[in-house]
């Protein structure tokens, strides 16, 4: 039977198989999960490069698992400091309420912590993929569907029609509001967060401090 028009490839279409819309922290880990298991994807980011922008990000035991399951947790831990105990403190009263030791004997101990820089373990993944695995400067503008495919149309006039399609793109993401997903709603609480650089080094001891109350929360680690 002759395809149907819908069927039929249009010119300069491009056959990919995953799409991961999204070049962040999710869309980076999940091209490079694929990627381990020898499953091409193309990664698509509206910016014109890697957002590579941010502070920094408390990293415990399950997420560095997870970065051992890709291959770059090693990586991070050699930029970064092992943290060493957990404080717990009242904001009202300045007192320790608690405290957690998060000496690691080894990887993978119990307790592991870092505070990862979101832009060096973007850095990381990015690193891992093939090249020419995320296409930036890719917005995507209209999304049909076509049988079991996904057809993609770009702003810049590029169309991709993919098997599979993941969306990675975040609070505002095109692929779910394609999907009919209730938008996100205001929860109420704001969060503020801030990195400083001592290019001198500083004599902070390497712990989590976290402070309670009044309907706030502090957490600040070196």
């Amino acid at each position: 039977m002759a395809p149907t028009v819908l069927q039929q490839k249009e010119a300069g279409e491009e056959d990919v198989v995953v799409v991961v819309v999204g070049a962040g922290i999710a869309g980076l880990a999940v091209a490079l999960g694929l990627h381990r298991k020898g499953v091409k994807c193309r990664v698509l980011e509206s910016s014109p490069e890697l957002r590579a922008s941010g502070f920094a990000i408390a990293t415990w035991r399950n997420a560095l698992q997870a970065l051992d399951a890709l291959g770059v947790g090693d990586k991070i831990r050699k930029c970064h400091l092992h943290l060493q105990e957990l404080q717990v403190f009242s904001s009202s009263t300045g007192e320790m309420s608690h405290t957690t030791s998060l000496n690691v004997q080894g990887k993978r101990g119990p307790n592991e912590m870092l505070c990862v820089r979101r832009d060096w373990l973007l850095r990381a993944l990015e690193e891992e993929l093939p090249n020419g695995t995320i296409r930036y400067s890719s917005k995507i503008v209209e999304i049909e569907e076509d049988g079991d495919a996904k057809i993609l149309h770009l702003a810049d006039g590029a169309i991709l029609r993919a098997k599979v399609l993941i969306g990675c793109d975040g609070v505002n993401s095109v692929v779910a509001k394609w999907l009919g997903l209730p938008k996100p709603s205001y929860s109420g609480r704001l969060a503020t967060r801030g990195l400083a650089c001592y290019p001198g080094g500083h004599g902070f001891d390497p712990k989590f401090k976290m402070f309670f109350g009044h309907g706030f929360r502090l957490g600040c680690w070196q």
